[in-house]
């Protein structure tokens, strides 16, 4: 075209013009959509260099290439390309869409929404600019949001529904029709407190809930809800607040899970805790009652059975004291049997008495010198011990323990007592008393060298009447060691007993620390 004016303004006009077109190449090359220009039979004329970005391709390396048979476009595809670009050049000044898809360089599929305009209007000129949007993450997310929907409207078992700011049902799933017994049409529309009773109507709990989930952002609780017919069922309902990117409040998700069934055995788990715990009340007011009755008999029959033991013992002694000279030496040992056996059921009824006694004790431990409780108990078993000729050595600096002092020195005193009566046939016993700390806890040990025990035996021998050997070869009850397994484990300890290296036993009790 002739410029008509004087040469300095056509000077300046060619400058716009040229900053002009200057100014629409960039704005096309920095475009985040990919622009290109195609040819009547696909042929690519020109792309923008946005292909880089979206697709990972040099623009450079596509043009001339066509798009129906560039590698980049899905094989499923290429019926719609092909209607996109016939639309296309058949509407001269019109707009036409397509969605498609192309190959990234990484090899994914990206989702490509087109839009395309044959820009000369003379039918004789044939040629489209189409512009590619990636929209791949959008259809990801229209995707995510049907299955999403999918997956909230056919929950059975979970009521999920929303609310509009107001309270009212916007949205109403199967499981809340299910749980509830609304149809949709039913409820829309309608505010959320018809599902409370009226208890909770009073006190405007609906309301509350609303308030504590837009300030906290979801309110959970549990409690009586109503069905359409009325009935009541448990209910566990989690409120959420839904706000947009301003944080304004756009309504409330709320989730409702019917428990009833749950309750329902909780309720009655509860009821049999309390029936069970009335009976275990009135089972111990019974056993107080008999273990008190037991109690008055054991001190009545003992008395009663020592007294007749103690006469039988006193005219067998009479007998041999006063009239020993009429009784000839088989009658003399019958008598001394006699003398014997009464002693010996009364050493049976008293220490079944002790056995007892541990029972019934009422244990609080409390710090006792370990040292001072050895002593006390070697005082109790002086005369036994001189009869058995035995020597103790005890260890300085025996640790505290907690413990109860009396049921103590009686369990030490019946341990010293068992390694003095079975020592060797003819020697004399040696005995040992250490003690070791082992954390939190004291070890004491009562060691002899005498006739030993058997593995098989070593748990045997702390029951009650278990003997190991004739009452003629090693006198005793057999009652000796449970009292002081059962005094032990009352007072929180434990007793054992090992092989002692050259022969005899180790005997020990583990008490907790003091201090």
């Amino acid at each position: 075209m002739q410029c008509r004016l004087n040469e300095e303004e056509c000077q300046r006009t060619e400058r716009a013009l040229h900053e002009r077109d200057e100014y629409f190449r960039l704005l096309i090359e920095d475009a985040s959509d990919i622009v290109t220009l195609l040819g009547a039979d696909g042929t690519i004329l020109y792309q923008s260099r946005s292909l880089t970005r979206v697709l990972g391709y040099d623009p450079s390396e596509r043009i001339g290439e066509n798009i129906f048979a560039t590698p980049l476009a899905h094989p499923e595809d290429l019926d719609a390309k092909r209607d996109f670009l016939a639309r296309a050049l058949a509407t001269p000044g019109g707009t036409v869409s397509a969605t498609f898809r192309l190959r990234h360089t990484d090899g994914t599929w990206r989702h490509i929404e087109a839009a395309g305009r044959n820009l000369v209007d003379d039918p004789r000129i044939s040629g489209v600019v189409a512009s590619y949007r990636d929209v791949t993450e959008r259809k990801r997310a229209e995707v995510d949001l049907a299955l999403y929907r999918l997956m909230v409207e056919s929950a059975q078992d979970y009521g999920i529904f929303r609310l509009d700011p107001d309270g009212r049902v916007a949205s109403w799933n199967v499981g809340a029709e299910r749980i509830k017994g609304y149809a949709a049409e039913e409820i829309l529309g309608r505010h959320f407190s018809l599902f409370y009773p009226t208890e909770d109507l009073e006190h405007d709990k609906p309301g509350q809930e609303l308030v504590a989930a837009a300030s906290m952002g979801r309110f959970e609780d549990e409690g009586w809800r109503l069905r359409k017919d009325g009935s009541r069922f448990w209910a566990n309902v989690v409120i959420t607040a839904l706000r947009d990117d301003h944080d304004r409040l756009l309504g409330f998700s709320k989730i409702t899970r019917d428990l009833t069934e749950r309750k329902r055995a909780e309720d009655e788990v509860r009821q049999l805790n309390e029936t069970l715990e009335e009976r275990v009340r009135e089972r111990t007011r019974q056993l107080e009652e008999v273990n008190a009755s037991l109690e008055a008999f054991a001190s009545s029959a003992s008395h009663d059975l020592r007294a007749p033991l103690r006469g039988i013992q006193g005219l067998a002694r009479v007998l041999l004291e006063d009239h020993a000279g009429q009784l000839d030496a088989a009658a003399r040992d019958y008598v001394a049997r006699i003398d014997r056996a009464g002693a010996g059921m009364d050493r049976l009824v008293q220490d079944l008495l002790a056995y007892g006694r541990l029972g019934r004790v009422e244990f609080r431990p409390r710090p006792v010198d370990l040292g001072s409780a050895v002593g006390e108990a070697l005082g109790e078993v002086a005369e036994a011990l001189r009869v058995a000729r035995a020597r103790v050595d005890v260890a300085p600096g025996l640790p505290p323990v907690l413990a109860h002092p009396t049921v103590l020195v009686q369990v030490l005193a019946n341990l010293l007592s068992n390694a003095a009566k079975f020592g060797k046939p003819g020697g004399q016993p040696r005995i040992e008393v250490q003690a070791e700390r082992r954390e939190s806890r004291v070890r004491l040990w009562v060691i002899d060298d005498g006739i030993g025990i058997a593995p098989e035996d070593r748990e045997r021998i702390f029951e009650p009447f278990e003997r190991l050997h004739g009452i003629e070869a090693y006198p005793g009850t057999g009652v000796g060691l449970a009292i002081v397994r059962r005094g032990v484990e009352r007072m929180g300890g434990r007793s054992g007993v090992e092989a002692r290296t050259g022969g005899g036993s180790r005997f020990w009790v583990e008490l907790p620390r003091a201090g």
